[in-house]
């Protein structure tokens, strides 16, 4: 034991002191801090209270109600013109008042525009009551004419789930391909590198192969955990200063839905195929670097496990919009496939909880004796070479 956790120890002491794994870990954390200030900013941009310019008479102008998004402005033609010539409105309307007929010309950017809709929705409005006033309902008839029907709206769409499931299986898609992809190029170069080395053949006299390869295995590890702490430090401190700067309250993140213990048990199983699924990428790329002749046919060799990895994420992309059938059900409980595809059935409601550990169990069998029939490769094919 003492020897494996040295083993680990040296390997993640040589992956944390290369430039390529501090550029690595900082990079999403730098991208993600650049990315939370522009949607700040365009959340900001498309929250912040709008002038609109009115050009109607006093007694219309004041139906129309201004909101926390929309200001309303009574205006002269020439001043709408101007504020909007100068980019201080972004639109105007011209409204007209015949004989309680509302025309109305609204000048704006695009018609799609939530400003454009509130505005006709307010209209609207102004326009039905304007239909009483000439009618001379009384306030019975007016309730009459506007009773509107009751709608309790049932869902019964399959496979919901909530906001936070929904991100938590978006983040871990694309968390755990990534993941998958770098540190299997990772272990396959650490293992290649030293095919047939002296040093190597040192070592064996002192370590046993199958230690050796458990070490490097777990050493790797280390660099993922570490890694990841990177990430969630960073998390941390990027959280509290937006929350020191006021942008999370004003994108009001904090208002998420509840999470329940179901929810709970079904990150952790997930958490669980994310664990098992990096050792059993990990342990394959370990076995073909160790089958390579030399160091340079490491990236040649790479391509298998870049094919299942891609292969399989974009199965699972296909399955996240819908697309399951028995076929890619069954898939789902296959080692490899079931890292990415079982937690979406998982989530998407296409697998129960007991199905969703049967599966995990599957898994765990295989990488176990996945890690087994990778050490005698190791211990047969490490120190085979060819000299050219």
């Amino acid at each position: 034991m003492n020897r494996l956790n040295t083993v680990a120890k040296e390997t993640w002491k040589e992956q944390i002191k290369s430039v390529s794994f501090w550029i690595m870990a900082l990079l999403p954390i730098i991208l993600g801090i650049i990315m939370g200030i522009v949607l700040y900013f365009m959340a900001n941009k498309e929250y912040t209270s709008t002038d609109v310019g009115i050009i109607a008479q006093k007694e219309i102008f004041d139906m129309i109600p201004s909101d926390e998004n929309t200001k309303y402005k009574l205006m002269s033609e020439k001043e709408a013109k101007r504020k909007i010539k100068n980019g201080d409105i972004q639109s105007f309307a011209e409204i007209e008042n015949k004989n309680n007929h509302l025309k109305v010309k609204y000048h704006g950017e695009s018609d799609t525009n939530p400003e454009f809709l509130q505005f006709k929705a307010k209209i609207d409005s102004i326009q039905q009551q304007l239909n009483f006033k000439s009618a001379n309902l009384t306030t019975r008839e007016i309730e009459e004419v506007t009773t509107m029907p009751s709608i309790d709206f049932i869902n019964s769409a399959k496979n919901q789930i909530n906001d936070v499931l929904a991100g938590f299986l978006l983040g871990f898609t694309l968390i755990f391909y990534f993941i998958v992809i770098i540190y299997s190029q990772i272990m396959m170069i650490d293992v290649a590198k030293e095919k047939g080395t002296k040093m190597l053949e040192f070592m064996f006299s002192n370590v046993k192969p199958k230690v050796y390869f458990g070490g490097k295995i777990l050493g790797i590890i280390y660099t993922l955990l570490t890694n990841i702490l990177v990430y969630v430090v960073g998390f941390v401190i990027t959280f509290f200063e937006f929350k020191m700067l006021g942008i999370i309250d004003e994108l009001k993140m904090l208002n998420i839905v509840q999470i329940t213990n179901d929810d709970i048990n079904k990150m952790l199983i997930i958490t669980g195929f994310m664990v098992f699924g990096i050792l059993a990428y990990t342990i394959f790329s370990a076995i073909l670097g160790s089958l390579v002749s030399k160091f340079e046919d490491a990236q040649k060799l790479s391509t298998p496990v870049m094919i299942l990895i891609v292969g399989t994420y974009f199965l699972a992309l296909y399955q996240s919009n819908g697309n399951t059938n028995k076929i890619v059900e069954y898939v789902s409980y296959l080692p490899f496939f079931s890292s990415f595809m079982a937690p979406i059935n998982l989530m998407k409601g296409v697998f129960t909880i007991n199905q969703s550990l049967i599966a995990l169990l599957i898994l765990v069998v295989f990488t176990v004796l996945f890690y087994f029939f990778g050490t005698y490769v190791y211990k047969k094919k490490i120190l085979y070479y060819k000299n050219k």
